[in-house]
């Protein structure tokens, strides 16, 4: 699938999580670790990217969570209180930048869209800001299973060789458009719910 359908689906299904304990606070952590999860496993097409889909896709993610941060900022709500405080912050970036780095050398659809990676993504994010992992994995989750739905399989279960696919669609064809509009249907009325309606 495309950039902005994993962005969409990771938003849409990190913020139906927050259903449970609803506030802006984590709305914000929820919209932007959807989005940063939702596009990580794609830094393996980055050098190879001829569409510059992907690029584009960490851009759009880079100005959500500098979004939420402002918009947390301005409006006082707490989420990212915490940030800049944690004592391994410095650690989980240095390690994000490395894996980030070894990702765009990566096949595609090997290391990175395995459940593997996941878990290895997962402890920068820890370091850095823990209060926004749960949303990171659930947007990182959201691009692997949709991912299954591509004709070309994925290495789920690296390192071992074999992909997974359900073959239903192809990664830029009637089926991505079908769920980055429902997704980003989704995701601007959990926002307005959470922001707007939000009592």
């Amino acid at each position: 699938m495309m950039s902005k359908t994993h962005i969409a689906i990771g938003t849409s299904c990190a913020l139906l999580v927050c259903i449970a304990n609803p506030s802006p606070a984590n709305a914000c952590l929820a919209f932007a670790g959807g989005a940063l999860g939702g596009v990580m496993p794609d830094v393996d097409v980055i050098s190879k990217d001829k569409t510059g889909d992907a690029m584009q896709g960490q851009i759009i993610t880079v100005l959500i969570v500098a979004f939420t941060i402002i918009i947390d900022k301005l409006f006082n709500y707490g989420a990212y209180q915490l940030l800049g405080r944690e004592k391994n912050i410095l650690l989980g970036a240095i390690i994000l930048i490395a894996l980030y780095v070894f990702g765009v050398t990566r096949v595609h659809r090997g290391f990175t869209h395995s459940i593997l990676s996941l878990i290895i993504y997962s402890i920068p994010i820890t370091l850095i800001y823990e209060p926004i992992l749960k949303y990171f994995m659930i947007g990182y989750f959201s691009h692997l299973l949709i991912d299954l739905f591509n004709k070309k399989g994925i290495q789920l279960f690296f390192p071992l060789k074999f992909k997974l696919c359900l073959g239903l669609c192809y990664a830029d064809g009637l089926g991505n458009k079908l769920l980055m509009v429902l997704g980003l249907i989704a995701t601007i009325i959990l926002l307005t719910k959470f922001f707007v309606f939000y009592v």
